[in-house]
This record gives structure tokens, sequence and C-alpha cells, in this order.
């Protein structure tokens, strides 16, 4: 492994961890009113109003998904300035993969495993014939499972973890600009 992927991977890594150790926003704005809310909802209103229609969105979790599984769990980042090499509309994709006790912790994450499993991607446009075909087989749409929402106080814990605490708590946009990420290309 060359030099300049030694020195990525290992400011990645620090990066992560560094994300990992930052506490949440002790302040939690309009999170009580906005779960409130969300609980009122029925388990379809819930999946209605989490469902997204957007083809770049769906392209970007589908690359994810596709590295996942040809490389191993690891994490990424997206870099919205940077478009992806070859005139793409997507932003960049960086991907780190997870080695020792970051992979085996991966493994084994109840809340990563069931974001993975409960994202359902689709076509907006299923049974239309408009002879369209954008995006990969059509699919520009994502929404949770039922299993996912139906119980609000599992998929706050389970937002919560992948989150580091920060799920309707605002977060602290700054850090990022501040952390240095950088990418492979």
């Amino acid at each position: 492994m060359n030099s300049k992927q030694q020195l990525l991977d290992s400011l990645t890594a620090h990066i992560s961890l560094y994300h990992s150790q930052i506490h949440p926003n002790p302040n939690p704005g309009t999170r009580p009113a906005v779960l409130r809310w969300f609980s009122a909802l029925s388990v379809h209103q819930r999946r209605s109003h989490l469902t997204t229609i957007d083809a770049n969105f769906v392209a970007i979790l589908l690359q994810m998904k596709q590295k996942l599984q040809s490389h191993g769990s690891g994490r990424f980042i997206i870099l919205p300035d940077l478009p992806q090499p070859g005139n793409s509309a997507l932003p960049t994709l960086c991907y780190r993969k997870s080695e020792g006790l970051l992979s085996r912790f991966s493994e084994f994450n109840c809340a990563e495993r069931a974001i993975h499993e409960g994202v359902e991607l689709f076509s907006s446009t299923e049974g239309e014939r408009d002879g369209k075909g954008d995006g990969v087989l059509g699919l520009d749409a994502a929404c949770l499972d039922e299993g996912l929402v139906g119980d609000v106080s599992r998929f706050v814990e389970i937002m919560d973890e992948i989150t580091n605490g920060e799920f309707l708590r605002g977060g602290d946009e700054g850090r990022w600009q501040r952390s240095g990420w950088s990418w492979d290309g």
C-alpha cells in the first residue's frame, strides 16, 4: 500500500473515532415536539413522511450498498461540492473499509443492521408505461419499512445510535469543516 493511501486511511480512521466521541448538543430544540407529532401518526403516515423520491439520493444508496457487498463493512462520507468523475451529477462518495475492532463492532451493531434491512428502494413510476428508464432499474424512491417505524421509541433509539445521539438535535455542522476528511481519487 502506498504512503498516500496509508495517510488517507489513517486520517479517515482518526476522524471516524473523533466523530464517535462527540457528545450531542444539550439543547434539544424542537425534538420533543417533532417526536410527539411523529408518534401521533399511523405507521403508514410515518412511512409516507419518510419516503423520498430522488434518483440521485437512491443512486448514492445503491453505490453504498454495492461497496458494502463487495468490500465489507466500512464508513462513508459524501462530499456534496465535489462531483464524481465522468460528468456525473452525483457527489463524491468516500469509503473507508472497517478493519479490526471497527469491523467486529460493525458486524454486531443492531442499529446499523436495522437501517440496512429497513430501507426499501423502488420506482416511483412503477406500473407506468412511459418508456423512461432513469436510474438503476428505474429506482428513484426510498422509504423505511413498517418494522422500523412501527415502534417510535425503538426507531428513535436506532436513529440516536446511528447519529451518535444527534438525531433531531441539530448537531454541529461546523465540526465537519474542521475535520479535514479526505478521499482516495
